[in-house]
Parts: structure tokens; C-alpha cells; sequence
């Protein structure tokens, strides 16, 4: 067993000051006192073929805190995103357990936003729009995370029902130096805002390019310079040793 804490990023909306706030659930665990990614979990995980099981869990575990955390009906918040992996994004087992984890802790569905990555919706786009619709029409809200590192065309990455653009940081590190990287930028932002969407922009490193991002119209910052990841729930993880 490892033990596994989850930490909640800020999403700061760049417009809204004072709106109520949004967060990302991080997955960490603590080795030698220390606090370490996901990656060693994930892995084994993967290798033994349980990431559905495992993320099942850890959704489960941020179902079983929310009330406590979040109110009721979520009402001291405004999103919870909640990051899912490639093999449970394909299993339909998945996205049945999902709904009944919801159903079971009666959490609102629409407090939640689901991550999924780019390149995932680039492996099957038919089945990748089937299972986002399925998914919006469960009433949970979605987000692209990695937009610019993986391999979508323009044409296929606006199709997709998504509520959220998240930009990825190796983009926003150097957006005031590269004026190519910028234009970039602006063109999702741009086609985001055209089509009724909304844009999150990660890693900003420094209040000018913070700046700029709001002057470029980006909807949300969710970087260290605009809130630290805080624990939010400690819990014992899914043996990922075993097989499922």
C-alpha cells in the first residue's frame, strides 16, 4: 500500500476576482516524508491493467469528502477538475462506475470537470467524441489538458464538446519572448471565446506574462504565482500491486 494525499490547485479566473473557487485534484504520496508525483503509481498501475480500478478509487475518495469539504451542493465552490486516465477514458466499465459513484454519494455532477488529455481524443476521435458526449450528457463538464503538445488538427480539436482549453505551461513560459508561441496562444484563445468556450492557461511564470495573458483575453490562471497546490484529502491508495 502507498500512502497517497491529494492536493487542490487553484484555477483563478483572471476576470472574476472574486468568484467562488475552482480547483484541480492533484494525486501525490508521500515517500520518506517527501512528496512525490503520481508517476510510480500510475506506472504500476498501468502495468498491472487496474488504472480504471485505481482512478475509480480516487474518485470515490474526493466523492466520499466532498459534502465535508465543498458543501452539499458544492456550494463553496465553483468547479472540482478531476483528471482521467487514457485506459479509463476507453473502458466503458469506467464511465458506468463513474456515474454510479456519483449517483451513490449524490454529488452534482455539474461541479465537476473531467480532464482529458489531447493526445487521448487523437487515438479514436469518433469514439473520443461518442464518449464526451456521453459524458455531457451525464451532466458533467469537460476539459482538453495538454492543448499544443499533442497531435489534434485545429479542425478536430475545436469539435470536441469540451467546456475548457487548458494551455499547457511549456507555451506559457514563453509567451512574452516568442512571438510565434504567442500567436498561438491567441488563436485558441480566440477560437475558444468563438466558440463558447473557455481557456485555462498553466505554469504562468511571472506577473508580466500574467498580465499579458489577461490583456490576450485567457479566461483562467492555474499557476503557482496565482495559488499554491494545498492537501486536501489524505487516504490509503488501491494496492496496485495486485492485478485487477
Amino acid at each position: 500500500m502507498v500512502r497517497s494525499v491529494f492536493f487542490a490547485q487553484p484555477i483563478v479566473d483572471l476576470s472574476r476576482p472574486q468568484a467562488l473557487p475552482k480547483y484541480e485534484c492533484l494525486l501525490r504520496h508521500y515517500s520518506d516524508a517527501e512528496v512525490k508525483g503520481p508517476g510510480e503509481v500510475l506506472h504500476t498501475a498501468a502495468y498491472n491493467k487496474i488504472l480504471p480500478d485505481l482512478d475509480l478509487h480516487v474518485i470515490e475518495q474526493i466523492c466520499s469528502q466532498f459534502v465535508r469539504l465543498f458543501g452539499e451542493q458544492g456550494e463553496r465552490l465553483e468547479d472540482l477538475s478531476i483528471n482521467i486516465s487514457g485506459a479509463s477514458y476507453a473502458s466503458p466499465k469506467f464511465n458506468e462506475g463513474l456515474v454510479r459513484l456519483f449517483d451513490r454519494y449524490q454529488i452534482p455532477r455539474h461541479k465537476i470537470i473531467l480532464e482529458v488529455t489531447e493526445d487521448i481524443a487523437n487515438e479514436d476521435t469518433e469514439y473520443a467524441l461518442a464518449t464526451m458526449q456521453q459524458l455531457k450528457q451525464e451532466g458533467f463538464k469537460l476539459a482538453l489538458d495538454d492543448i499544443g503538445i499533442g497531435s489534434s488538427s485545429f479542425i478536430n480539436l475545436f469539435s470536441f464538446p469540451v467546456d475548457y482549453f487548458k494551455i499547457d505551461r511549456a507555451y506559457s513560459e514563453s509567451l512574452r519572448e516568442n512571438p510565434q508561441i504567442r500567436r498561438f496562444v491567441q488563436i485558441i484563445i480566440d477560437e475558444a471565446k468563438a466558440r463558447g468556450k473557455q481557456t485555462i492557461v498553466e505554469g504562468i511564470p511571472d506577473q508580466e506574462t500574467l498580465t499579458l495573458v489577461r490583456e490576450m483575453g485567457g479566461d483562467y490562471s492555474q499557476s503557482f504565482i496565482t495559488g499554491v497546490p494545498a492537501e486536501l484529502i489524505a487516504a490509503p491508495i488501491l494496492d496496485s500491486s495486485k492485478r485487477g
